[in-house]
This record gives structure tokens, C-alpha cells and sequence, in this order.
């Protein structure tokens, strides 16, 4: 119903920007955001190589330092001068996509005339975030691993050089010490999304106004373990970008309406996870497993248990149980390790001291005998049946080896689709993983199948695992597991993103800093022992979880 109205405001900031140009705002934030992606796609070996070929293609590999000193020289003269000789009224095709029997027709005559007679309206410019000034402090820095560690009265930063390009990834992460309350699965997850949406007086679009700036977005994670968030942004801009998370952190809006909109996305997303034949199945393994609190629970919540959350309950979530919290900044990029460490103890100096938070208690799993199952019926062509068997948590020393088996156990030469698909044509898909958190482990497989050969496939599945259980692994299939193993380890950390995750787990959920030194000698060093030792005291049907979604016929 809105189209009309829209299609004005997209002819009159293109007509806009052919007669004015960007201002002097507007043009900072496209080029500190083009820079940045410029950088980005030359993180990993892939994309590097990608970008040399293609420039190579269109003239020559000088075509991409090219590319970036354009970028930063560019006027908004320039921009002018291009919008006005690209956006024509004249040249403007169009197409809508609209509800059956909603909206207005588009056609070709009303369009011509949106853009031929567009009036330029008084508008708002977003102006920068106001930010505080930043005053570094020394820093006395521990260095492991080559993270410098830095401990403050309220806050634990940990940085890490990453040279190449000129992007650095940050984020503020507070461990889970509390789990939502059964009955409000979901509320920290609807905490952290919500923060996103305003903080400090700036509503949602001048924050993300804020952080487009800086070169890159603002993201919020919700995990089992913990919840936080983080962005790339240019490695000049590392400072703002520590001051407005800090923010968010601290002072979010929590408007009603934006906690509100963000609650009705997440419903919708929790509502689609019930009808996917692969997620759903392992949240309710994961649910017989644990029970309906914990890690038994999905972080992202339940539809039911999200439609009853209330903004108050957000507020107060967020005064007791994240706030209180002690947060720890991850910083990797090209940053001098020891002006970046001194830089964000001048921001987070002066955080509220709090404790380290104690998470060493093991979780329980769900009381009764087992196997234990949840079932639900679908109206689908196929059944799902996922299987979670107790395992090694992070801080075990067989975690190295459960990932083994599960490199050996999964994948397209894997022996569960070897035995289970190829041999005996049993499976749609199947798949094995090792399951790691702070607080408890597991080993999980999955197989989709036909309705009638599930109790079938079930029975294979189980006579597999139970062969890893009683014969040690081949030394070939050994080999080439830990060769996997680490060769990802080493491909993983080609993204700034990817080394702060993997020195985030190290600190909040593994051994420390140690864990980052070398994960592919780990993975090396696993024995045939070991991984038999996993399977023995893992692979047990008698104390499996299963989730199974049964397919009744007549769906897709």
C-alpha cells in the first residue's frame, strides 16, 4: 500500500544525489564502508585470489591498489558528476513484487512520472555518534599465545595481531552464568538483539548509521555459553567503534516497540526452526537430553515462551544478570598490539570492577531412563532422527579425539554415509558431529530416511557407532581425520572474525590462552586409543537422546 510513497522517496534521493551530490557525512561513511569490503575480500586466500584474477582479467593486478587510493581521494563532486550522468529519469526501469491482490499496479507511465517531477523536501542528515573522547592508558599486558591479555578492575581485553589487511574485528561478549528461566526461553537472546536497535539516545538507524561509518555493522551473538556483540570495521577506526559498543553494552534504549518488533521477528524465526526437518530434530534430542532448561532449551527460544516475554522482563534481565557480568573485548587485526591494548583500557578503564564468573559446574542431564525420546508428528515424505550420546566437554582431554571420530564417522567418505547410503540406501542425508560447550559434551548423529525404513535406518545407525565402540580405527582413515582436522584449523584463521571466536572460547569455556597456540598439533597428536576410548564410554544406546520428527506421508 505504501509503494507509491516509496517510489517518490527513491526518485527524490536519486535526484538528490544528481543535484547535489553526497555531503561531506554521507560520503565519509560510503567510503569508509567500500574501503572496508575492499579490505575484507582480501582476507582469506580465496577471495585474494579471486580479486587478483578478475583484476588481472579487466587490465592488471595494479588495477586494485588502483582501486583503493580512488577510493579514498573521491570528491563528492565526483559522486555528483556520476549520479548525474548514470540516474536519468529517462533510464529507469522498474519491478514490484506484491501480495496477491494488494498494492497498486505498477506501471510504466507512473513510474516515468515519479522520477520526472521529484521534489527535493527538507530532510535530516544522521550526523556522526556523539562519542566520547578516547585517552589511552598503559596497559600492563600479559602476552600467551601471542594475544596480550590485559586485566582491568571491570573488564578483561585480550588482542591479537592479524596483519594483511587494514580491518579489525571487536567484540564485547558476557558469559551465561545464568540460563533463562524455562518458562522465558529466549530472553537473553531477545536482550541482546533488542540492545542492537538503540543505545545512548540514538535510535536504530543512527546506530547503524554509527557503525557504517566505521566500515561495517553491528552484530549481536547469542550462544549456549554466552552473549555479546561485535563488528569489522576499518583498523582506524577501532577506538569508535569500542566506544559505542560499550554502549550498547551499558546503555541500550529498550523503546517498548523496537523490544516488541525484535520479539515478533524471533517468534517467526522460532516458528520456521519447527518445520525444518534437520534443526528440528536436534532441538528435541537436545531437549530429551537435557531436559526443558539449560542447553536443553534453544538460545533463539520457543515460539511459545517468546510471544509471553514483556519489555519489563528485558529491562530487568538486562540490569541483573548482564550487567553484573564481567565482559571480556576480543580485538584481532592489523593493529599494533600494544597501542590497541593501551587504547581500550582507556575505554573500558573505568568499567565497574566485577569477578571472574564461575562456570565449572557440570550441566545435568535430564533424570529418568534412558534411551530417552521426543517425538512429533509431521505431515512430511520423510523421518528425522537425531541421537545425542553423552561426550566430552571443552575442557576434556579427549575433546581433540571426539573431534577425530567425528571427522572419521561424518562427511561424503565418512563410514555413516558409506554404510548407512551407499551400501544399504537407507539415508536422505546423514551426518555425526562432536558437541562441545562449557558446562557438558556430546557426540550427535542424524539421518533422514523414509517413514517406513526408520526403525530400520535407527537399528543400522546404532550397529555402526557400536563398531567404533568395539574395533579401534584404521590408522589410514585416522590419518586423513587429523589431517582434515588441522588443515581447517589452519584454513579457519584466515578471518580476523574467525581467530577473536576461537580466542573468545579459549577464555570464556576451554584452558585459557593455551588452547590458540597450535589447535592442529592437537588434532595431530590424537591417537586410535583415544578415539576408541571416546567411543566406548560415549556410544552407548542405552544412554542415547533421540529428537524424531515422523513423517506420516503426503508432504514434500
Amino acid at each position: 500500500d505504501r509503494l507509491p510513497l516509496i517510489i517518490a522517496r527513491i526518485a527524490e534521493e536519486t535526484a538528490r544525489l544528481a543535484m547535489m551530490g553526497p555531503n561531506a557525512v554521507e560520503l565519509e561513511r560510503a567510503r569508509t564502508l567500500l574501503l572496508t569490503r575492499w579490505a575484507r575480500r582480501m582476507e582469506s586466500m580465496e577471495g585474494r585470489a579471486s580479486s587478483l584474477a578478475g583484476a588481472e582479467a579487466l587490465e592488471s593486478i595494479a588495477l586494485l591498489d588502483r582501486e583503493y587510493a580512488e577510493l579514498s581521494a573521491l570528491t563528492a563532486d565526483a559522486v555528483r558528476e556520476a549520479a548525474a550522468r548514470h540516474l536519468r529519469p529517462e533510464d529507469i526501469s522498474g519491478v514490484t513484487y506484491l501480495p496477491q491482490e494488494r498494492g497498486p499496479e505498477l506501471t510504466a507511465e507512473g513510474l516515468a512520472a515519479a522520477f520526472a517531477v521529484a521534489q527535493l523536501t527538507p530532510r535530516d542528515t544522521p550526523t556522526p555518534a556523539p562519542v566520547r573522547e578516547i585517552r589511552s592508558r598503559p596497559a600492563q599486558a600479559a602476552v600467551e599465545a601471542d594475544v596480550w591479555q590485559t586485566t582491568l578492575p571491570g573488564a578483561d581485553v585480550l588482542v591479537r595481531r592479524k596483519r594483511g589487511v587494514p580491518v579489525v574485528t571487536i567484540g564485547l561478549y558476557l558469559s551465561r552464568t545464568a540460563e533463562d528461566p524455562p518458562a522465558q526461553a529466549g530472553l537473553g537472546a531477545l536482550t541482546v538483539r533488542s540492545a542492537t536497535r538503540g543505545a545512548a539516545g540514538l535510535n536504530a538507524a543512527r546506530l547503524a548509521f554509527a557503525f557504517e561509518g566505521l566500515g561495517g555493522q553491528l552484530t549481536s551473538t547469542s550462544a549456549s555459553d554466552w552473549l555479546g556483540f561485535s563488528s569489522t570495521v576499518h583498523a582506524s577506526r577501532l577506538g569508535e567503534a569500542a566506544l559505542l559498543l560499550d554502549l550498547v553494552h551499558r546503555l541500550p534504549s529498550f523503546r517498548d516497540q523496537d523490544i516488541g518488533a525484535e520479539r515478533t521477528i524471533m517468534v517467526d524465526e522460532a516458528t520456521q526452526v519447527a518445520d525444518d526437518m534437520f534443526r528440528f530434530p536436534f532441538q528435541l534430542a537436545f531437549r530429551a537430553a537435557f531436559g526443558d532448561r539449560g542447553y536443553g532449551l534453544p538460545v533463539q527460544g520457543l515460539p511459545e515462551t517468546l510471544r509471553e516475554l514483556t519489555p519489563d522482563e528485558v529491562r530487568r534481565w538486562h540490569c541483573t544478570a548482564l550487567l553484573p557480568r564481567r565482559p571480556v573485548v576480543v580485538v584481532v587485526g592489523d593493529v599494533d598490539p600494544g597501542e590497541a591494548s593501551d587504547l581500550l583500557a582507556g575505554v573500558f578503564g573505568d568499567s565497574p570492577a566485577s569477578a571472574v564468573a564461575d562456570r565449572s559446574a557440570p550441566a545435568t542431564w535430564a533424570e529418568g531412563a534412558a534411551p530417552r525420546e521426543r517425538v512429533v508428528l509431521r505431515q512430511k515424505a520423510q523421518s528425522a532422527v537425531a541421537m545425542v550420546f553423552p561426550g566430552p566437554r571443552r575442557t576434556d582431554r579427549l575433546r581433540y579425539a571426539a573431534d577425530v571420530w567425528a571427522a572419521i564417522a561424518s562427511g561424503l567418505g565418512g563410514r555413516l554415509f558409506e554404510a548407512l547410503r551407499d551400501r544399504r540406501s537407507l539415508a536422505y542425508t546423514v551426518m555425526a558431529s562432536a558437541w562441545q560447550r562449557g558446562r557438558a559434551g556430546a557426540l550427535v548423529t542424524y539421518i533422514a530416511t523414509s517413514p517406513e525404513r526408520e526403525n530400520e535406518a535407527r537399528a543400522a545407525m546404532l550397529e555402526e557407532l557400536e563398531r567404533f565402540a568395539s574395533d579401534a580405527v584404521g590408522s589410514q582413515e585416522l590419518t586423513q581425520a587429523k589431517n582434515y582436522l588441522a588443515g581447517q584449523a589452519e584454513v579457519n584463521r584466515q578471518h580476523g572474525s574467525a581467530v577473536a571466536s576461537e580466542i573468545l572460547e579459549a577464555w570464556l569455556i576451554g584452558d585459557g590462552l593455551t588452547d590458540v597456540a597450535d589447535p592442529a598439533a592437537c588434532f595431530r597428536a590424537v591417537t586410535a586409543d583415544e578415539v576408541l576410548a571416546v567411543a566406548q564410554a560415549s556410544l552407548k544406546r542405552e544412554q542415547r537422546s533421540e529428537g524424531v520428527v515422523r513423517g506420516t506421508g503426503g508432504g514434500k
